[in-house]
């Protein structure tokens, strides 16, 4: 049978023997197994049935109104008592030392691979093969994401098209602030574009796109929204494990003048991810953000 969370739409398919519990979503909300409608009719009969055999017979024909037993223990029992008492089981040390584990091997698996080509080669050559080192901390964000279990590609589901198109129209509020914001950098004196612009004339707009759009839309979602979030809520909740993420995904874009930028972007991709299920409309959002930067800066 199929039943779907209230809270982000979700289907499940559930065994029938589970009909009556509540179960926790991956989004934390509850999602109440109903019994399906034959099963019900009939246990309502039984009830009927039951409570007419416990009713006593009249003793007379006098008009005089005959006392009705209580029903028995067993069918004034219902389904909301032992609903408040269905266990929550939170997470135990072997999931917290995971989730520490895992955030450990996805910063190794981005910043380790440039860091170490840029220190072997030099910056001239680290930014010719930076298509490469993109692909290789992809590689990495994978096998982190095969050994993480639950969170690592479960949300590679589809979604419904209005998260699309939300993830379209924060794309073009993120660029309206990110072209503000570097505007009023400009006038401070700090160039924010010099760096980019560098990049994409040493690549061209085809790997610059590549290794700048591409490649982050895919698998920093994979290892951001996907895993650390995923781990992140299962262990302090939605309300403190989003904003810790985007707070991840600032500094791992390193602290700079578009950091306030980047922390709004993760907010928002946390926040897509969280409501939609999938991770797709992130995927998108990110991909448009980026290739429009580099497309400007080209």
């Amino acid at each position: 049978m199929t039943t779907r969370c209230a809270r982000c739409e979700q289907s499940w398919r559930i065994h029938r023997d589970l009909c009556g519990y509540r179960l926790r979503c991956l989004c934390t909300g509850w999602v109440r197994v109903p019994y399906p409608p034959a099963v019900v009719g009939s246990a309502q009969a039984i009830a009927a049935g039951a409570l007419r055999a416990e009713l006593p017979a009249p003793r007379s024909k006098s008009p005089s109104v005959a006392s009705v037993p209580a029903p028995p223990r067993a069918l004034t029992r219902t389904a909301s008592a032992s609903e408040e008492t269905f266990p929550t089981f939170g997470p135990g040390p072997r999931e917290i030392d995971r989730g520490i584990l895992e955030t450990v091997a996805l910063v190794i698996a981005f910043i380790a691979p440039g860091s170490a080509f840029a220190l072997l080669a030099g910056l001239d050559v680290y930014i010719q093969w930076l298509p490469v080192v993109s692909l290789v901390s992809g590689v990495l964000v994978l096998l982190v994401g095969i050994a993480s279990g639950q969170f690592g590609f479960e949300a590679l589901r589809g979604a419904r098209t209005r998260y699309f198109v939300e993830a379209v129209a924060a794309a073009g509020i993120g660029l309206g602030l990110a072209f503000g914001w570097t505007a009023f950098a400009a006038e401070a004196g700090i160039d924010m574009t010099s760096g980019l612009i560098s990049i994409v004339e040493s690549l061209g707009l085809p790997l610059a796109l590549f290794a700048i759009a591409l490649c982050p839309a895919v698998f920093e979602e994979l290892a951001f929204r996907g895993i650390i979030q995923g781990r992140m809520i299962r262990l302090l909740g939605a309300g403190t494990g989003i904003p810790l993420t985007a707070v991840l995904f600032m500094f791992a874009h390193g602290v700079s003048a578009a950091s306030p930028i980047h922390l709004l972007l993760g907010m928002q991709l946390g926040f897509l991810r969280q409501r939609s299920g999938s991770l797709y409309p992130g995927m998108i959002l990110h991909g448009l953000y980026n290739g429009v930067l580099v497309a400007t800066a080209a």
